[in-house]
């Protein structure tokens, strides 16, 4: 993968809970997982299944020529216009714009309506 940076995105929109799971993917949940007082819940080779956020709102990611993401918490490269997300595109030189829209855009945003991301 070429780790190029090439521009800078702000997820300014993703899907609120119950608008569909266009920004969710797949994980499971384990037994090592829980904390020790939960553990007796599940068992050794037992899991639960869920789905998390692959973007969250006002995230800055730094973007390579192909559009993925180089730095993200999912290395291997996120690419948000795969994902059901509205992102602006900044220049490498407009980083300081870049975090003041993403602060912007968390500011203004109820985090009630969106999952959580672990």
């Amino acid at each position: 993968m070429d780790s190029q940076l090439v521009e800078i995105a702000v997820i300014t929109k993703v899907p609120k809970i119950g608008e569909g799971d266009g920004n969710l993917y797949n994980a499971v949940f384990t037994r090592k997982d829980l904390e020790d007082e939960y553990k007796d819940l599940l068992s050794d080779t037992s899991f639960i299944p869920i789905q998390l956020p692959v973007f969250k709102l006002g995230e800055i990611l730094l973007l390579d020529h192909n559009d993925r993401d180089i730095f993200g918490i999912h290395s291997g490269g996120r690419k948000p216009s795969k994902w059901d997300v509205t992102y602006e595109v900044f220049a490498v030189d407009q980083a300081e714009a870049a975090i003041r829209r993403a602060l912007e855009v968390r500011q203004s945003a109820n985090p009630d309506d969106y999952p959580r991301q672990v």
